[in-house]
């Protein structure tokens, strides 16, 4: 199914988004699960020397959907998107970041 997490895809972003904040690091942190069919976990960006966090995205683990994210000060996600679209608008927000400090 097209809604499912492609953890390729996720990762590959992830990669671009460090390449333009080359201090950051993630780890998928399980935060639920029913022991059937729902299973909810969570991304976490942050900084890698310390324990300050870039973002968190907590999101269905089979439809991919975020149930709840945040990005710097700015960015805030709820269920209407994806974490691949979530991510996406991240690394958008990261590239302009870069182009107005440039």
């Amino acid at each position: 199914r097209s809604d499912m997490v492609n953890k390729t895809h996720i990762n590959g972003i992830l990669k671009n988004i460090k390449n333009k904040v080359p201090s950051l690091d993630w780890d998928f942190v399980s935060k639920y699960h029913n022991g059937e069919d729902i299973s909810v976990m969570e991304l976490r960006l942050f900084q890698q020397s310390t324990t300050k966090y870039f973002g968190r995205f907590t999101f269905n683990s089979q439809s991919g959907k975020v149930l709840k994210g945040r990005y710097g000060k700015t960015l805030r996600f709820n269920e209407s998107i994806s974490l691949t679209d979530a991510l996406l608008d991240v690394l958008s927000f990261e590239i302009n970041k870069a182009a107005v400090t440039v």
